[in-house]
Formats: C-alpha cells, sequence, structure tokens
C-alpha cells in the first residue's frame, strides 16, 4: 500500500529507494514492481521505468540500458512478455508515450500484439 500510495504522489525517489531497500526484498515482485514502473511514467523518467523492467526481465538489481535499446526484441533472452506482467509493459508504453519517445512506444506495442497473438494461439490482427 505504501508503494501504491508513493506513485500515486508522483514521489518518485522514495519509491525507488523502498522498492530496492534490502530490507523490503518481499515487494520486488511482478505486481509491486509494475507500480513503481507506473510511479516513474507518472514522474516522466524512462530510463527508470526501463531499468525496473529489465530488472524483472532478469529477476535480479536494475540495470542501465542505452535510452535507444529495444531490450524487449531482444531474441537471445528468449520470450519476455510472459516474464513481465501486462501492468509494467503497460505502463512502460504510457512513459514513451507521455515522453514523446513515439518509435519506443510503437515498437513496443508491436512486440505486445504479436506476443499476446502468439502466447495465446490467436491470429494477431496487424494495424
Amino acid at each position: 500500500q505504501q508503494l501504491r500510495a508513493l506513485s500515486s504522489q508522483k514521489r518518485l525517489t522514495e519509491c525507488l529507494q523502498l522498492y530496492s531497500s534490502p530490507s523490503h526484498d518481499e515487494l520486488r515482485d511482478a505486481h509491486h514492481g509494475s507500480i513503481v514502473v507506473d510511479c516513474c511514467a507518472r514522474c516522466g523518467d524512462v530510463i527508470e521505468a526501463e531499468g525496473v523492467v529489465i530488472g524483472m526481465l532478469e529477476g535480479a538489481a536494475r540495470q542501465q540500458q542505452e535510452s535507444n535499446a529495444y531490450f524487449w526484441n531482444d531474441s537471445s533472452s528468449g520470450n519476455h512478455y510472459k516474464r513481465v506482467p501486462i501492468q509494467a509493459w503497460t505502463a512502460l508504453l504510457k512513459a514513451y508515450v507521455h515522453s514523446g519517445e513515439i518509435s519506443k512506444a510503437d515498437s513496443l506495442f508491436e512486440y505486445l500484439m504479436t506476443s499476446s497473438s502468439a502466447s495465446s494461439g490467436g491470429s494477431g490482427k496487424k494495424r
């Protein structure tokens, strides 16, 4: 609850500190990670949002990425779609749109549509 309150108040620094605190290991799960990604999106910090999603993918500490890297398209890491909840992907998509990174938003949207369709066995409509 504290993490959600910090997110809704756009208190990014405190949200990230609570999420990454060693004394709060129980907060580093997919649900709480999604809340942190949403807070990053609300605060306009795309780099931190990407870092949290990457940390969720790795199941470990956050890692910095170049701001133009489309890490979800890295085929060497397997299917990212199933390893991160849709809430986190949606929050990251929101962060890209709000920050004007439309090419990243478009690429992520296409990835999510394709991955969602493939994992459900559907035919996946193209835009």
